[in-house]
């Protein structure tokens, strides 16, 4: 028997547990489930040099990484860097204006604090049209 659960709805529609949100313009925001862990931290991203396509968020308290701010609005924490957001868009030959990922939980120890897998075979592309695209395509 074929069972269809919420493993085949894709990494968008699993909005609980450690997930990311990659938008061209620099904005990378995390899920609420890691506003604990990143709470007064710093994040480095790595990227494996012999397989591209994988990346790593660093949750570190040293002073070079980089600062995390926490946005109440949406009850989240984010970083602003264009470079690295679309570093790891194009490395995973992501078009749209962004997309979603999930991030392993299971941390692995490096030598300024814990890296998490960014789970980049699970990128789902976001696109998302302003009211004055909606207008202009519909005219």
């Amino acid at each position: 028997m074929k069972v269809f659960n919420s493993s085949i709805l894709g990494a968008r529609h699993q909005r609980s547990g450690y997930y990311c949100v990659i938008k061209k313009s620099g904005l990378i925001m995390f899920s609420r489930d890691m506003n604990e862990l990143l709470k007064g931290k710093r994040v480095n991203f790595l990227q494996d040099e012999i397989r591209p396509k994988d990346w790593y968020v660093e949750v570190t308290k040293d002073a070079s990484g980089i600062p995390v701010r926490f946005i109440d609005k949406v009850d989240r924490h984010a970083i602003q860097s264009s470079v690295i957001a679309r570093e790891i868009l194009d490395a995973c030959a992501i078009e749209a204006g962004g997309a979603d990922f999930a991030i392993s939980s299971t941390p692995d120890t490096t030598d300024n604090g814990k890296s998490y897998a960014i789970l980049t075979s699970t990128g789902s592309p976001v696109t998302r049209q302003t009211k004055k695209k909606k207008v202009a395509a519909e005219a």
